[in-house]
Order: C-alpha cells, then sequence, then structure tokens
C-alpha cells in the first residue's frame, strides 16, 4: 500500500481483520467536513503554505500516540510532513510518548491535569496538562527524529504557557545554544506562547527554569511552512468527556483558537463505559456539551466512537452493554452538535471484535488497548474513512 514517498506493508494480521471488518463510512448529515475538505484539497494541491491541522482529543488509548502516530504517518505521507505538531513538555505518565519526536525533562516538576491532580482554576493548555517548577535545573527537551519516516525537519517551535502574578522565568535553549530568558510575571493568568523560527531541519528544544520563581508549562508545537499535515495527538490516561470540561473555558478556548486546527477529533467513551450502569443521557450531555465548546472555535468536527472492548472487567470475552450505549449516546450529541461521526465499534467488527483481534495479535492483553500492529489497523479503517469522504467531495477518484 503506497502513500506518496513512503511504502506502508501491513501485516498478514492487520489483511485478516481490513477483510472481514465492516467497510464504515463516516455519518456527516450536517456537513461539518466541509471546512476540513477544503483546507486539505489545497494541502493536497501544494499550494504554497497550505497546511491542514487536526487537534486529535483522546484517552489512554492515545497516550503512547498509537493510533494517532500511525494516522499522523500515513496523513504526512500522502499530503507533506508540515511538522509533528503538539507535545506535552514533560512525562505526566511513564508511558507517554509521541511517534516521530524525541522528548524527555529533568529535575522535579509537578503536574495539574484535568483528571487529577485538578488545577484549583482549570488552567491546563491544549493538552489538558499544565507542569510547574520553581528549581533551577528542571528542564524539559523535545527534538526531531532523525530515524523516523516523517518528523525528521522542524522550521518553528512554539512554546505554550502560562503568564501569572509573581511567576518566574525560563530559559530556551536550541541545538545547545541560549537562545533567550523569557519572563512569565503578569498581572493576571493569561495564556502566553513563545516563537522560535530556525532553518528547516533537525533541531532540539530545551526549556530550563530559571529559578527565580515557579514556571508553569503547557507544551510545544513543531511545524513546517508546508504544505502538509500536522495531527496534534492531545490524549489524557482516563480522560472522560466530562474531565475535559473541568478546563476553564474562556481558556481553552484561547488555546484552541490559537492552534487554528481544520479539523478537531474527539476519540472518547472507553473509560464512561467502564461504569456497567453508565446513564446514556450524561454521556450524551456532556459529550454534546464537549462539542459544542469545539465547535464554536472549529467548525470541521469528527467524533470517533470507542473500540470494542473486552477481557476480565468488561465480563470475559463479551462486549459490555455500557459499551453500546455509550457509542449510541456519542452518535446522538454529535449529530446534535453539527458534528461528523465515525462508529470504530461497528467498523471493526461490532461484538466481541476486540477478542478477534486479541487472537490475531492485534490487541493488548487486557483486550481494551491495542497493539502495534492494532494501532495500524485502527489507522487504516479511520484513514480509509476519512479519505473516502475526502475524495467524494472534491470529485476526484480515490488514488
Amino acid at each position: 500500500m503506497c502513500f506518496g514517498a513512503v511504502t506502508f506493508r501491513l501485516p498478514l494480521a492487520i489483511v485478516a481483520v481490513a477483510a472481514t471488518s465492516s467497510a464504515q463510512e463516516i455519518e456527516d448529515p450536517s456537513g461539518s467536513l466541509a471546512t476540513f475538505h477544503a483546507a486539505l484539497a489545497r494541502t493536497a494541491a501544494r499550494e504554497p503554505g497550505a497546511v491542514t491541522r487536526v487537534a486529535h482529543f483522546g484517552d489512554s488509548l492515545m497516550v503512547a500516540d498509537g493510533p494517532t502516530g500511525a494516522l499522523r504517518r500515513r496523513f504526512q505521507a500522502r499530503f507533506g510532513d508540515a511538522g509533528h505538531g503538539f507535545v506535552l513538555l514533560g512525562e505526566p505518565w511513564v508511558f507517554y510518548r509521541h511517534r516521530n519526536v524525541r522528548s524527555g525533562s529533568t529535575g522535579r516538576w509537578k503536574q495539574y491535569r484535568v483528571t487529577h491532580p485538578r488545577d484549583p482554576v482549570g488552567l491546563y493548555g491544549l493538552g489538558g496538562v499544565s507542569f510547574r517548577s520553581g528549581r533551577r535545573g528542571a528542564s524539559a527537551w523535545v527534538s526531531t527524529d532523525p530515524d523516523g519516516p516523517v518528523g525528521q525537519a522542524v522550521s518553528r517551535f512554539v512554546v505554550s504557557y502560562l503568564r501569572r502574578p509573581g511567576a518566574g522565568s525560563f530559559e530556551i535553549v536550541v541545538d545547545d545554544l541560549f537562545v533567550r530568558r523569557v519572563p512569565t510575571a503578569a498581572d493576571v493568568p493569561e495564556s502566553a506562547f513563545h516563537t522560535v523560527i530556525l532553518p528547516d531541519g533537525a533541531h532540539r528544544l530545551e526549556i530550563r527554569a530559571a529559578g527565580d520563581g515557579e514556571v508553569r508549562l503547557f507544551g510545544v508545537v513543531l511545524e513546517r511552512d508546508g504544505p502538509g499535515v500536522v495531527w496534534d495527538s492531545l490524549a489524557v490516561t482516563g480522560a472522560r468527556a466530562a474531565a475535559f470540561l473541568d478546563a476553564d473555558e474562556p481558556h481553552f478556548r484561547g488555546q484552541l483558537e490559537r492552534r487554528r486546527p481544520d479539523l478537531v477529533v474527539v476519540g472518547l467513551g472507553t473509560n464512561e463505559s467502564s461504569s456497567p450502569n453508565i446513564p446514556a443521557d450524561q454521556v450524551e450531555a456532556r459529550t454534546g456539551e464537549l462539542l459544542a465548546r469545539m465547535k464554536a472555535v472549529v467548525p470541521a468536527c469528527l467524533v470517533l466512537s470507542p473500540p470494542d472492548r473486552v477481557g476480565t472487567r468488561a465480563g470475559g470475552t463479551t462486549t459490555p452493554d455500557s459499551l453500546l450505549r455509550v457509542v449510541g449516546a456519542q452518535r446522538r450529541a454529535a449529530h446534535g452538535a453539527g458534528c461528523a461521526f465515525f462508529d470504530t465499534f461497528r467498523a471493526m467488527g461490532g461484538r466481541g471484535a476486540m477478542q478477534r483481534w486479541w487472537l490475531r495479535g492485534l490487541a493488548a492483553p487486557d483486550r481494551r488497548h491495542l497493539s502495534e500492529e492494532g494501532n495500524e489497523a485502527m489507522a487504516q479503517l479511520v484513514e480509509n474513512a476519512i479519505l473516502a469522504g475526502f475524495d467524494a467531495a472534491t470529485l476526484r477518484p480515490h488514488e
């Protein structure tokens, strides 16, 4: 299977799943994806500077950048690599990582998360996690990946942080050279961004707490001028729609407006379905509220239902009824908010699909998360659905 200059050779297990799963279409009765299709068409036409940005929110299924990393590689192989996108400036979970980018931190950093521990005033940045430290020597870094099929170059770092009363400053170091010290004190708490422009190529950015007061960091964006695609992976372990609603609404709106995505993707629901008696109307209401917040900023929005899950916490090898209630509630919330909807559960095979995927090596032993090959298979299902809609909208045959 060839996309641009990169060829993906899928394992036989993935081919078998693709052959037996449902060719599910994206449901978009309100035409929500029209502006996204238009942006992607400009990128496909190789218009100068035509960057299509996708902001993909999710839970632990994405924290290691599995399905999102696979989608990023696939879309960048076809439409161009415009940069990795958003990366948290720290390590909120031991298994947090992003594909085709390198990052890490040293020293002591405390965290606020939309799950726990929470920020009393709800200022988490775009990624749902903030990092704070006042200790000199505490640092966080991110760099391009010289060994990846994508992500080998960057021409722009954008550091996202919080300005607030009594705050300290941090230092920016690029490729081991000091760039500048950034003060973060302000009269009132407010989002702030610092951009570093570089020649397109391999680079490493490091942020160091100066030790003159606490600083709060959100993340850093890696981009290039394009044309191409950027696919942000914005995942929080244990997240439900209600968790993202804990963020201060004006703050979150400002973060999303600054990022300017052409499409927002919401992939939640697995944690909601862990509650056996979850009320469907509660899931629908909270999902709908989250979508309304996002759609107020970004016209194009897509909800991905949770995949199937089985295993001991789900009742042996049986899909729990709560999962089906969540899928139905998300579909109603998406349609009610004027967003598109993709039935991931049905696309991967419906009831008991995760057990079949596990037997083929596509799922983790807990049969809630996916294996590396499973992430590729899931990305293929989502990619096929998105591109089918895009090709139909632009009246071009599928390549």
